[in-house]
């Protein structure tokens, strides 16, 4: 089995909703080169990032809160490691905290216009608030959202949206026609999906992209011992989730299916989701994502799954 990728490898790609930007199915999270989960070298993120554009993987979802990840971004941009035209590039307004301010239009206005200027760039393709303490704030009048609206009108990014878990304050904005696209994480994934239903069918009804994180939860379903990738994941007092991953695992060596390659072609076949952003930290690693979208699975392989793990025929 080779998981390595070949130069504009067939990932498919779909529309983001109202947005109309097609992506990849798996943009890569920035947090690959962020040296949160792994330290790496500029040298090493270089050839990560151009190698992600050469395999068609030119969606790169990013953060200030990610490390050193805008740093190394426009380190490639400026040095020509990638062109703006060629990339499709996703930022973020972090709201981490309470303090008023934060959740100001004139901060929001700021903070985007100091990232663009970081980056060298004009325009985000989309910015999405970032897992804000404060909903009620980041939806006020003169809040997070009133804010990205009036950097869209000035041509500034070209979509608004929300990167959070709680499905409720989706469902809301959506509601109000307030966002373009949304990010919502630990939600739909080989170890639950049922309760993403609800924002599935609203963010549909009124065509507001939808991006999933964590559809290989945070390592867990990537196939590699569980223990191992639970450390490198960090993902705490998952205890349940843990042991649900190693019987899945167990589960597709029985069969011999990969567990990488079930879990994102299960992501995959929910045509309501655009993408599922990935932080691959090595080559190899992002190589093997994209074979693992393009392997093939035996017929019926995701109703087997789901008789023996949730009952159903």
């Amino acid at each position: 089995m080779s998981g390595r990728a070949k130069p504009n490898a067939g990932v498919p790609r779909r529309r983001l909703g109202r947005t109309e930007l097609m992506v990849p199915v798996i943009p890569v999270g920035t947090q690959a080169f962020s040296n949160v989960f792994r330290e790496i070298t500029d040298e090493e993120a270089m050839r990560l990032i151009a190698h992600a554009v050469d395999i068609g993987l030119n969606h790169f979802d990013c953060s200030m809160c990610y490390g050193d990840s805008m740093r190394r971004l426009a380190m490639a941009l400026r040095e020509g490691v990638i062109r703006r035209e060629d990339v499709i590039i996703t930022g973020r307004v972090c709201c981490h905290g309470k303090d008023r301010w934060l959740y100001t239009a004139a901060r929001t206005e700021a903070t985007v216009e100091a990232q663009l200027e970081f980056l060298g760039m004009e325009r985000f393709d989309a910015v999405l608030v970032h897992d804000p303490q404060d909903f009620a704030a980041v939806t006020a009048s003169g809040g997070v959202l009133d804010g990205l609206h009036g950097l869209k009108e000035r041509g500034m990014l070209g979509g608004v949206g929300l990167g959070m878990r709680p499905i409720e304050q989706h469902l809301r904005a959506i509601q109000e026609d307030r966002v373009d696209l949304l990010l919502f994480f630990g939600n739909y994934s080989l170890l639950g999906w049922q309760s993403a239903e609800p924002l599935l069918a609203a963010a549909a009804e009124k065509d507001v992209g939808v991006m999933n994180g964590w559809s290989i939860m945070r390592g867990l379903l990537t196939g590699v011992e569980v223990g191992r990738a639970a450390e490198r994941g960090h993902v705490g007092r998952w205890d349940d989730q843990i042991e649900q991953a190693r019987e899945m695992l167990a589960w597709c060596r029985h069969r011999g299916v990969h567990l990488l390659a079930l879990a994102l072609q299960f992501c995959l076949r929910e045509q309501r989701i655009a993408a599922h952003p990935i932080a691959p930290q090595t080559i190899d690693e992002m190589d093997m994502n994209v074979w693992a979208v393009n392997q093939k699975l035996p017929d019926g392989i995701f109703e087997e799954f789901e008789r023996h793990f949730c009952g159903e025929a």
